[in-house]
C-alpha cells in the first residue's frame, strides 16, 4: 500500500526499489535558501497587515487567515526549490569493439599464388598444421596448399576466426561488447554471441562502402567507449564516403579522466602479400559524339602486374566483335601505360565499342580485361559561331581545339583586332561578317559568346540572337570573362537568356586569394549530364571532374533560376555559388560557364578533358534540325549507365492540336527487369516541358516509353551494366589500409597475425554511474495542499463577511 501511495506521488520504480539509498536533494537550492530567509519577514508583514485591517474579527480566525497565507508561500518556496529523491548506482561497462568483415565481390576472389612464407602461416592460423620450429620446414602437403590457395579471401578470414574461436570470439566477448558487421554495397549488422559469427548469406555485390561500415560502428556506439575497430578487408572501397575522412570521428573516452584518444583501427589485409598476376583496361576516354567520316581517338589506360616484358595486343572492337584497331603493347608494372586507338566513324548512329586486352590463362580476374564505351556518330557537321573579345588563355586553346574538330564548321570572330585596326565601332559587326537578323543566327547550330562587349554585339543583334534561340532552337554558350561578359549585357536582350541571377556588386566577378583558390564541384545532376559525360558511372564522372585544378576567378552568379539545372558549383572560403548552369530559353538551350580558366584542365592529363568538355557542350546545346515544335520529343541521358546510377529524362509533349501540354505532370512507362515501372515527370516553367530522373535496379536493357495525347509514341533504350569497379584492381590495397590504421593509432596486420594483434586492443571496463531521480513536488498532493489552503482562506472570509 505504501508503494502504491509513493508511486501515485510520482516516485519512479527505479527509485522505489532503491529507496533505502535515496537522498533528498534540491534542484535549485539557492532559491530555496533565499525563500526561507525571506519567509519570516513575509510572515510578519502578513500578520501585521491582518491585525491592522481585521481588528473586528475573532483572533482565532485572524491567525488562521495569516497561517493560510504563510503556508501557501512556504509551499511555493518548496516547489521553487525543486525537491527530489536521487539514487546513484555504479556498474562496470564493457567498451565496444566493432568487427567489420568485407563480403564484396573482390573478397570472393581466391587467395591464389601464395609464397612459402604465407602458406604455412595461414595453414597454422587455420589449424591445418603445427607452426614449424627450429628451422624445420612446413609439413603442409600439396593438397592442403591447393586448398588454401583455392580459398576465397573472405573464407580464409572466417576459417581463422572459427579455428581460433577461444582467442577471438570467446575472448573478445569477455572483454568487449562486440558489434559485428558485414559490408558490401550496404552495411548489415550480424549476430555475435561469442560462439560464431553469422555465416555468409546474400548475393555477391560489386560495390564496397567501407566508409558506411565505419560510420555505422561509430553511430551504434554513441555514448559508449569505442575501444577499437577490427576491419578485415582487401581495402577496395568503391562507393560512399572516403573512410579517411572519418578519422576525426573516431574517439574514445578513457575512464574517469575524461581524456580523449583516437579509436585504433586494426586493419587486417585479407589477401596475398604480392600483387596477383593481372592485366586490366583501367580507363578509356573518348568523345561521346563524332561526325560521320571522323577518325576518333580512343585513349585506353592499361594496368598490369606479374607480366613485365610480355607483349599483348590492345584491341578496339565493335558490338559484333570486329577488330577496328589493334596496337601492340609491352607490359610494365612500374607505371600506367596509355594506348591510342582510332575509331573510324563511318556509319551514323549510336555505336557500341569495346577496348579489350586478351586474357592470360594465369589471370585470377578476367572480367577487367575490357571496357565498353558508346560513341554517337552524327551525319552532319555542326555550324558554330564563336565570338571572343580578346585572345585570353581559354580562347587560345579553345580556338585550336574547335578548329581541329572535324565535326564542326567554325566561324571565329575576335573583337580586339578589329578595334586595333581602327574600324569604327558601329561598323565592326558588318566588317566581321556577323549575321544581321534572326534567320542569319538560326543558320548556326551553336553560338558561343566569349568575353565580348556590346561593340561587337550591339542591342539589335542581341535581340536577333535571342529570337533565334527562343524561336528557332539555336544553342547558346555564354562564357564569363573579366572584361564585361555578362555584366555589360544584363540590361539587354541577352540578359533575359541567362540561367542565373548575377550579384548586384559592381565588380566583374569573384577573385580568390592566392593561398585559397577556388575549386569546381560537379553536382549530382552534372555527373549524369552529357556535358560532363566521361564514363557510364556518374560516381566516376563526378570524381574526375571535381579533381580539376584550382582557379582564381569566377563570375558573380548569386543563384540559378528556378527552371535551370546547376551542373557545377564554385567552392572556396565563404564561397558556394553556381558555376556551370544550363536551362531552356524557348526552344533553345543556354549553357552558362562562369569561369575563364578551363584551359587549366589540360594539366596532368593533357588536352583530353578540356577538348571533351567543350566538344560535348557545343554538340549538346546545338539546334536539332529534326526537332519540330509541333511534335513531341524525349531525351534520355546517359543511355548506358552503371547499376544504381541515375538516368535523367527530358520530355516535350504536345496535345492533339500541336500545342504544348498544360498538365502538371507526365508519366513514362518503363519495361525491362523484373517488373514494369512508372516515372512521374514534373513540369518545368517552359510550356510543355517535363523533367525527371529514374534509378534503375538490376542490370539489363530497359525501354522507356511515352505516348502523347495525339497518339505519338516516343521510346528510348537504356542499357544498365554492373559497375565493374570492384574487380578492376584485384590486388590488396595495403597502402590504403596502412594509412587508415596509422591515422587512428592502429596498425595493419596480415590475416595470420590478426589474433596476436587483437590482444593489444584490450581495455578494462569503466565505472559508469547511473542516476535515478524522481521529483517530489510535481504531483497531486502539492496541488491538493494549495487548493485546500486557498479554500480555507476563502471560507473564513465568507463566514466573516469579508470581501
Amino acid at each position: 500500500m505504501i508503494d502504491s501511495l509513493l508511486r501515485s506521488l510520482g516516485i519512479g520504480q527505479d527509485v522505489l526499489t532503491r529507496l533505502d539509498r535515496a537522498q533528498l536533494l534540491w534542484a535549485r537550492p539557492g532559491w530555496l535558501v533565499a525563500g526561507l530567509v525571506l519567509l519570516p519577514l513575509a510572515a510578519a508583514w502578513i500578520v501585521f497587515r491582518h491585525k491592522r485591517s481585521l481588528p473586528y474579527i475573532p483572533a482565532v480566525w485572524r491567525w488562521t487567515l495569516s497561517a493560510c497565507r504563510v503556508l501557501v508561500l512556504l509551499v511555493l518556496i518548496v516547489v521553487l526549490g525543486g525537491p527530489m529523491l536521487r539514487v546513484e548506482e555504479t556498474s562496470k561497462q564493457k567498451p565496444v569493439l566493432a568487427v567489420i568483415l568485407d563480403e564484396s565481390a573482390s573478397m570472393r576472389l581466391p587467395l591464389g599464388s601464395l609464397s612459402d612464407i604465407e602458406l604455412p602461416r595461414i595453414g597454422y592460423a587455420q589449424g591445418r598444421i603445427e607452426l614449424p620450429v627450429n628451422g624445420e620446414k612446413s609439413k603442409l602437403d600439396a593438397e592442403a596448399r591447393r586448398a588454401i590457395s583455392a580459398q576465397t579471401r573472405l573464407a580464409a578470414i572466417e576459417t581463422i576466426l572459427a579455428h581460433k574461436k577461444e582467442e577471438t570470439l570467446d575472448r573478445w566477448s569477455e572483454w568487449f561488447d562486440v558489434r559485428a558487421y558485414r559490408v558490401a554495397a550496404t552495411v548489415r549488422s550480424v549476430a555475435w554471441d561469442g560462439k560464431a559469427v553469422t555465416p555468409l548469406t546474400g548475393p555477391i555485390t560489386e560495390e564496397t562502402d567501407l566508409g558506411a561500415a565505419i560510420e555505422r560502428a561509430i553511430d551504434d556506439a554513441a555514448g559508449r567507449r569505442l575501444a577499437g575497430v577490427v576491419l578485415a578487408s582487401d581495402g577496395r572501397w568503391t562507393t560512399g564516403v572516403d573512410p579517411m575522412t572519418l578519422v576525426g570521428r573516431l574517439s574514445a573516452r578513457t575512464g574517469e579522466q575524461k581524456s580523449v584518444k583516437p579509436t585504433p583501427i586494426l586493419a587486417v589485409a585479407a589477401g596475398p602479400m604480392s600483387e596477383p598476376v593481372d592485366v586490366a583496361v583501367a580507363d578509356v576516354i573518348a568523345p561521346a559524339q563524332a561526325t560521320q567520316g571522323d577518325r576518333v581517338t580512343v585513349l585506353a589506360t592499361v594496368d598490369s602486374s606479374g607480366f613485365d616484358g610480355r607483349l599483348v595486343h590492345v584491341k578496339l572492337q565493335d558490338a559484333a566483335g570486329k577488330v577496328l584497331d589493334d596496337k601492340p603493347l609491352t607490359l610494365s608494372s612500374k607505371e600506367r601505360q596509355h594506348v591510342q586507338l582510332v575509331f573510324p566513324a563511318d556509319v551514323p548512329g549510336e555505336t557500341a565499342l569495346t577496348v579489350a586486352v586478351d586474357a592470360a590463362p594465369e589471370e585470377v580476374v578476367k572480367d577487367n580485361n575490357q571496357r565498353n564505351l558508346t560513341i554517337d556518330v552524327e551525319k552532319l557537321r555542326k555550324r558554330v559561331l564563336y565570338l571572343e573579345g580578346w585572345p585570353r588563355w581559354d580562347f587560345r586553346f579553345l580556338d585550336f581545339a574547335l578548329r581541329r574538330d572535324t565535326g564542326l564548321d567554325m566561324k571565329i570572330v575576335v573583337e580586339a583586332p578589329l578595334l586595333a585596326a581602327g574600324i569604327l565601332p558601329p561598323e565592326i559587326p558588318a566588317r566581321a561578317g556577323l549575321p544581321r537578323d534572326m534567320e542569319g543566327f538560326a543558320e548556326y547550330h551553336t553560338v558561343i559568346l566569349g568575353d565580348i562587349s556590346p561593340v561587337l554585339l550591339p542591342p539589335r543583334l542581341q535581340e536577333a540572337l535571342a529570337r533565334a534561340v527562343r524561336e528557332k532552337g539555336t544553342g547558346l554558350i555564354i562564357q564569363a570573362g573579366v572584361s564585361g561578359m555578362p555584366r555589360e549585357f544584363l540590361a539587354g536582350p541577352l540578359g533575359s537568356l541567362l540561367p542565373v541571377r548575377m550579384a548586384s556588386s559592381p565588380a566583374a566577378g569573384l577573385e580568390a586569394q592566392a593561398f585559397a583558390p577556388f575549386r569546381m564541384k560537379v553536382t549530382a545532376n552534372g555527373a549524369i549530364h552529357p556535358v560532363f559525360q566521361l564514363y557510364e558511372s556518374a560516381t566516376e564522372n563526378r570524381a574526375i571532374w571535381s579533381r580539376m585544378p584550382e582557379f582564381y576567378w569566377a563570375a558573380a552568379a548569386s543563384e540559378a533560376l528556378p527552371a535551370a539545372t546547376v551542373l557545377a558549383r564554385v567552392e572556396g572560403p565563404g564561397v558556394d555559388r553556381p558555376l556551370i548552369v544550363e536551362s531552356y530559353a524557348g526552344r533553345g538551350r543556354v549553357l552558362f560557364v562562369g569561369m575563364d580558366s578551363t584551359y587549366r584542365w589540360r594539366r596532368n592529363i593533357g588536352s583530353q578533358l578540356f577538348y571533351r568538355f567543350w566538344g560535348q557542350a557545343v554538340r549538346h546545346v546545338a539546334r536539332d534540325p529534326n526537332r519540330d515544335e509541333k511534335q513531341s520529343w524525349m531525351e534520355v541521358y546517359p543511355r548506358r549507365v552503371r547499376q544504381g546510377e541515375q538516368v535523367s529524362i527530358e520530355l516535350y509533349a504536345v496535345d492533339s492540336d500541336g500545342k504544348p501540354v498544360i498538365a502538371t505532370s507526365a508519366t513514362l512507362q518503363i519495361a525491362g527487369g523484373k517488373n514494369a515501372e512508372k516515372v512521374e515527370m514534373a513540369r518545368t516553367p517552359q510550356p510543355g516541358q517535363f523533367r525527371g530522373t529514374w534509378q534503375p535496379g538490376e542490370p539489363g536493357q530497359y525501354r522507356l516509353t511515352y505516348t502523347d495525347p495525339r497518339g505519338q509514341t516516343l521510346t528510348a533504350l537504356v542499357v544498365v551494366a554492373g559497375t565493374g569497379r570492384e574487380l578492376r584492381s584485384p590486388g590488396v590495397d595495403r597502402e590504403f589500409l596502412g594509412s587508415l590504421a596509422d591515422a587512428t593509432g592502429g596498425r595493419m596486420v596480415e590475416m595470420w597475425d590478426m589474433i596476436e594483434a587483437a590482444r593489444g586492443l584490450r581495455e578494462e571496463p569503466i565505472q559508469v554511474t547511473h542516476p535515478y531521480e524522481s521529483d517530489l513536488w510535481d504531483n497531486w498532493f502539492t496541488l491538493f495542499l494549495l487548493v485546500g489552503l486557498y479554500c480555507t482562506d476563502l471560507g473564513i472570509r465568507r463566514l466573516m463577511g469579508l470581501n
